[in-house]
């Protein structure tokens, strides 16, 4: 097999047939968990026997726990991205050794033809999100909120003064209202992502599995015109 053709299949194999099997069974099993929670909370809001205080309390706690599933979930997204991201990152590299060119689908931005990551992540996605006249996908919204679930302890009580990742995580999250002080930002998220039920985490994976799709499509056009000579 050449070198071209190794490109064109990498970016293909996996997550998008095999391992993309697992992480839509896993998110399927973590809008199952969110639908048993929310179920609950429903019945105890109509139980007669409970003070409205203890109502209260445990309501609370169902929406901490949806939280932490869809934080749970966020992440989950994220490794997917992370490795589509990774295998982009090396079809370049290894493009440039074998035909001495940058390749154009995402266009290098320095001498050492290094790709943006953001540019990775807004490929062929509209940009519905908007924040201080930056727009963002529903790939950068994903992988922002599962920065924000994993390091939100460490930001500081006033997100003005956040600097470098933690400031451009919270412009995103705040482009779909997100703010601090709410206890619900990731539900915030997913609704801002066509999941206000917050039981269907699958759309989450449709729209990963969508980029990733036009992403391989895209380099495999690419790729193809250069296959014939290697």
């Amino acid at each position: 097999m050449s070198d071209i053709s190794w490109l064109r299949l990498s970016l293909h194999y996996g997550y998008i047939d095999a391992q993309g099997e697992v992480y839509k069974r896993v998110l399927e099993e973590l809008g199952k968990a969110i639908e048993k929670s929310t179920s609950l909370a429903n019945e105890l809001e109509t139980n007669q026997k409970l003070l409205p205080q203890e109502k209260d309390s445990i309501i609370d706690d169902g929406c901490l726990l949806i939280e932490y599933l869809l934080g749970t979930a966020f992440v989950l997204c994220q490794a997917y991205i992370v490795d589509v991201v990774s295998t982009v990152e090396k079809i370049h590299v290894r493009a440039k050794q074998s035909l001495g060119r940058d390749l154009k689908t995402i266009p290098v931005f320095n001498e050492k033809s290094k790709i943006s990551r953001k540019d990775i992540l807004r490929f062929g996605q509209t940009l519905p999100f908007s924040y201080e006249g930056d727009n963002f996908s529903p790939i950068q919204l994903i992988n922002a909120f599962a920065n924000y679930f994993k390091h939100r302890d460490e930001w500081d009580v006033n997100w003005e003064k956040l600097e470098g990742t933690q400031k451009d995580t919270a412009k995103v999250i705040q482009s779909v209202g997100a703010k601090f002080g709410c206890s619900g930002n990731l539900r915030q998220g997913s609704s801002a992502l066509g999941n206000p039920e917050f039981t269907n985490t699958l759309i989450f994976f449709e729209k990963l599995q969508q980029w990733h799709i036009d992403l391989a499509s895209a380099y495999d056009k690419e790729l193809s015109s250069y296959d014939t000579v290697f």
